[in-house]
């Protein structure tokens, strides 16, 4: 039922009038969170007119005593809480005052050695004739660090003996005679060793595993060192001892910043590089090595050995290759993978490895259960690479006999003959293919005695008609059973 105009039209009205209150309200709430304080106020004005009045609305109950100690207490409470604050914050003050040192004019001298040996001990003398039982700060400084040694100046003249733990570390030190804070005197001790005094020998000699051919090093680094530890000169000599095989040589080494080195390039054979070390004064060490390994392996060739060339999925061909040697004629390292790669006449892609034993690589793999042709590679990866080898396996068998029994439930193959009449050997495979109602099912059995006998039961393979595929060796039958139900 359709309304009025007049209804419609003041419905409509009535929508306007509700949608701009709702327009309006929102504005109104957006803006009166301006006013909150002074909702505050309004609403709790009772609460904070009771606060504001509490500590007065009793005050003229009080006797005229309580009248001022109670705010005198209250005055002194915050006035100790402000002298205990303020000390506690408070720190000593430490007034620096520079000391004044009386000034000597006089010549000082230095009698002590500038040189001295490492490990050995060390007179000092230093000659003050002005400073009289003074205290003197002398400074060591080098590149380990500085040390202070406190002495005193007695008629004249400082004695003692420096410290050990600067005679044991060769290096050049500065020192200083500090008078307060005043460098008085400067002197210099150099602190050495040498070549007499070695004691060991450090070295370093790798890498411990070389190729072939003159290109490869080992490198021989020496450090000689006295019993603080402490490297030799330059120029100290190491006599170096090289055998390889039957060659021996002598080589003469020198040290450079404290060290000395040299480079033991491979030779085209393989083998072990020994190197000792002796000094002149009779200091040696053990000797040390680096194997000489073989180079890259270059081209080889394989052969193949088996008992006969038919494919009765049985028999094993061995793959062997030749003695695989690098570029200068060395055997390759034992255990070195070679990966042989077989395509089939089909151009399924097989694979096989094997690892080197004295430079031969052999992988024995099965025949096949059917005829087929194989091409057969072998590589190194990425270094070297073989002939291709052609197999060709024959068929083993041309047919083979089936009978059913139990209504066609039981299905007995073989047996099977070979290529000479003699029956094949166990475990082949036999595989049988069942098609019914649009389901196929495939049953897999082996051979014993050249026979298998496959029995079909009606809980699995109900009555009805089948499509069956029988395959072994190569050889397919096919044929169609009607099976019935099996009798008690």
């Amino acid at each position: 039922m359709q309304l009025p105009e007049s209804i419609n039209n003041g419905i409509r009205w009535l929508n306007r009038i509700r949608k701009e209150i709702r327009i309006r309200r929102k504005r109104t709430y957006r803006k009166a969170w301006l006013m909150w304080p002074f909702k505050f106020l309004w609403v709790n004005w009772l609460v904070i007119r009771r606060l504001l009045l509490f500590p007065f609305k009793d005050y003229g109950k009080l006797s005229p005593f309580a009248r001022v100690v109670g705010p005198l207490s209250t005055l002194f409470l915050g006035l100790f809480l402000f002298i205990v604050i303020k000390k506690s914050n408070e720190t000593d003050k430490v007034i620096y005052t520079q000391r004044v040192y009386e000034k000597f004019e006089c010549e000082l001298v230095s009698n002590s050695q500038k040189t001295v040996q490492v490990g050995h001990s060390h007179q000092v003398e230093y000659s003050l004739p002005c400073y009289e039982n003074v205290p003197i700060n002398i400074l060591y400084s080098s590149g380990y660090g500085s040390i202070v040694i406190r002495e005193t100046v007695r008629n004249g003249i400082i004695e003692y003996n420096t410290p050990e733990l600067i005679t044991e570390k060769i290096g050049d030190y500065e020192i200083n005679l500090m008078y307060g804070e005043e460098s008085i005197l400067k002197d210099s001790l150099k602190v050495i060793t040498e070549p007499k005094d070695i004691d060991y020998i450090e070295s370093y000699f790798g890498p411990r595993i070389i190729l072939a051919g003159g290109n490869d090093f080992s490198m021989l680094t020496v450090i000689p060192v006295d019993d603080y530890d402490n490297p030799m000169p330059d120029e100290t000599r190491i006599e170096v001892h090289e055998n390889f095989k039957e060659t021996q040589k002598v080589h003469e080494q020198y040290t450079f910043d404290f060290v000395s080195f040299r480079r033991f390039y491979s030779y085209n054979q393989t083998g072990k590089i020994t190197v000792s070390m002796n000094t002149d004064n009779g200091i040696t060490t053990k000797e040390k090595t680096s194997d000489i390994y073989p180079y890259s392996p270059k081209d080889f060739t394989i052969e193949q050995s088996k008992e006969h060339n038919f494919a009765d999925g049985n028999e094993v061909v061995s793959i062997k290759t030749s003695i695989i040697e690098d570029i200068y004629g060395n055997i390759i390292q034992n255990g070195t993978m070679v990966h042989y790669q077989i395509v089939t006449k089909s151009g399924k892609q097989l694979a096989a490895f094997a690892k080197t034993v004295k430079g031969i690589a052999t992988a024995k793999i099965q025949h096949p259960y059917t005829e087929d042709s194989w091409t057969i590679q072998a590589f190194i990866p990425g270094l070297a690479e073989s002939n291709s080898l052609e197999i060709d396996f024959e068929q083993i068998a041309y047919d083979f006999p089936l009978t059913f029994f139990k209504e066609n439930r039981e299905i007995q193959v073989g047996p099977i003959k070979s290529y000479m009449g003699q029956l094949l050997p166990n475990g082949t495979a036999v595989t049988l293919t069942l098609q019914h109602n649009g389901k196929t099912s495939e049953i897999t059995q082996y051979t014993v005695g050249a026979m298998t006998t496959f029995v079909l039961r009606d809980f699995y393979f109900p009555s009805g008609e089948y499509k069956m595929t029988l395959e072994t060796l190569g050889l397919t039958k096919q044929f169609e059973k009607t099976l019935s139900d099996e009798k008690e």
